[in-house]
């Protein structure tokens, strides 16, 4: 991946799709690698989830802002632990400026339609909406960027537009951006993702009544575990993946043995949760042990939230929305709540309308699963790359990482197996993702938590990269917490992932 590699590399046309995290990362790689990058973004503006227009009110990242970050651009220092929506809009567009991909990106550009053909050599013909209108631009090398989070989920309930003509308003949580809608309401948040959680705290301080409508209560982990450590010491290093639950069978006695020594850890956790957000007795304590949730993900939990609801100001109901009516919500238990504003955290969800069935349908499988290699590139599909489907709690890194991968693929400095060997992985990944992981259809898209390290080694052992930059070694390399820095190219040692700008 040196200068003289590149030199070498022949020009590519690149169109990039998205304009938020992994798109700018994948333009500022392709970029730098002295390809000719096009970025279509949709909206007006770039940061994808993070864009004002769907960012909610009350929105933080989930991981510390140190560890939110890309590898050779840290956070500003005087940003908090958990930066909101605004603070990371800046400082992507901090690095765009910084990195020359701003100039790159046409806003308000919606690819409706993008085909491969092969006459002379394999290219994209992708079909773009505008603001001249519709255009058609040749690429030789289609990156898809739109994310896990591109198409907000918005259930259709009988009644709602007749709860809408009687003055109520329906929402899904990215179309919540100011609080104020809450103020003087009757709300009922449905859902219990992180989304769901966070409009029930910021809306419960301003709104006559808040209702949580939770079908499937799930574990949420807290930012200081008993109030006092924090999360980034216990579930951000190589020790807490080395805990989860093995993705191949070891020898019978010592995988015996290290279960049932989990399974007290994992027992004392839910306790630990249990005491600590005052779960005893209340509808919002899981039904499963957290052992059976740990390998598929978790929420980390708004601070304010559990204390909203001890003191009553958000009723928890442990049932599903079915109907509309005039006044309000229809439960499945048949309870009816009176409500003025009612909001889904019912999640998003991915989609390739501008690809025809035919090539999607190469894509993902019946089941509505990505078979993607390394989650970055399809065995059936050529000169076509997926940038912020590795999703981790670490999004920034992996879609870095996964996007050096990718221009490498592309500048064909890593020899890939044969579509047979790639599928068979891919059929692999997806079978521990049914054994090992047997609540991960519970949340968003296609993810690599918890083995966020594992799949990050994967990568730099395609890309034959050094070890990481830290200068810890032995067991001590187990407790550190994750820092993007340690995933940067080049040489070791060239500051910390956050400092003062």
């Amino acid at each position: 991946m040196e200068n003289g590699n590149r030199a070498r590399t022949p020009r590519l046309r690149v169109c990039v799709i998205g304009a938020g995290v992994s798109g700018l990362a994948a333009a500022k790689i392709f970029r730098e690698e002295g390809h000719e990058v096009t970025v279509f973004e949709r909206s007006d503006q770039l940061g994808g989830v993070w864009h004002p227009h769907r960012a909610y009110a009350g929105l933080t990242t989930q991981t510390p802002g140190d560890q939110y970050a890309f590898s050779d651009f840290p956070t500003p220092a005087n940003y908090p632990d958990w930066p909101s929506a605004s603070h990371v809009q800046a400082y992507l567009r901090a690095y765009a400026e910084r990195f020359g991909v701003a100039p790159l990106i046409r806003y308000r550009s919606t690819v409706v339609h993008a085909a491969p053909h092969t006459e002379g050599k394999p290219t994209w013909s992708v079909t773009v909406d505008g603001p001249q209108g519709r255009s058609v631009h040749a690429c030789d090398f289609l990156l898809v960027c739109n994310g896990i989070f591109c198409v907000p989920h918005l259930p259709e309930l009988p009644g709602v537009r007749r709860f809408a003509a009687a003055g109520g308003t329906v929402r899904h949580t990215s179309a919540c951006g100011s609080a104020e809608l809450f103020r003087g309401k009757r709300v009922v948040v449905v859902g219990f993702g992180k989304s769901a959680m966070d409009i029930a705290a910021v809306a419960a301080p301003r709104a006559e009544k808040v209702h949580l409508v939770v079908r499937r209560a799930v574990w949420t982990v807290p930012r200081f575990f008993g109030g006092l450590v924090h999360i980034r010491h216990v579930c951000t290093s190589r020790l807490w993946e080395s805990l989860m639950p093995a993705r191949s069978p070891g020898r019978p006695r010592l995988e015996a043995g290290r279960r049932r020594l989990l399974s007290v850890l994992w027992r004392g956790l839910e306790l630990l949760f249990s005491c600590q957000f005052g779960l005893w007795g209340s509808r919002l304590r899981p039904a499963h042990r957290f052992r059976d949730q740990v390998a598929s993900g978790f929420q980390v939990a708004p601070e304010a939230l559990f204390r909203l609801i001890r003191a009553g100001r958000i009723e928890v109901h442990r049932a599903g929305a079915d109907a509309f009516t005039p006044e309000g919500v229809v439960l499945s238990d048949g309870r009816v709540l009176g409500a003025d504003v009612v909001v889904f955290g019912t999640g998003y969800r991915q989609e390739l309308s501008f690809l025809d069935p035919a090539l999607s349908g190469k894509i993902v499988d019946a089941e509505g699963r990505y078979r993607l290699y390394r989650c970055l590139v399809s065995p059936e599909v050529p000169g076509l790359g997926f940038v912020g489907y590795n999703s981790s709690l670490f999004t920034p890194t992996t879609s870095e990482l996964g996007a050096r991968w990718l221009a490498a693929h592309a500048a064909g400095r890593i020899s890939l197996p044969s579509p047979m060997e790639m599928n068979r992985a891919i059929d692999a990944e997806l079978l521990t993702g049914k054994t090992v992981r047997p609540l991960s259809g519970r949340f968003s898209g296609i993810h690599v938590v918890p083995y966020t390290y594992s799949y990050l080694d994967a990568l730099r052992k395609d890309l034959k990269m050094l070890r990481p930059a830290h200068k810890v070694s032995g067991m001590c390399h187990y407790f550190k917490a994750f820092s993007p820095h340690d995933y940067a190219p080049g040489p070791a040692g060239r500051g910390p992932a956050r400092e003062k700008r």
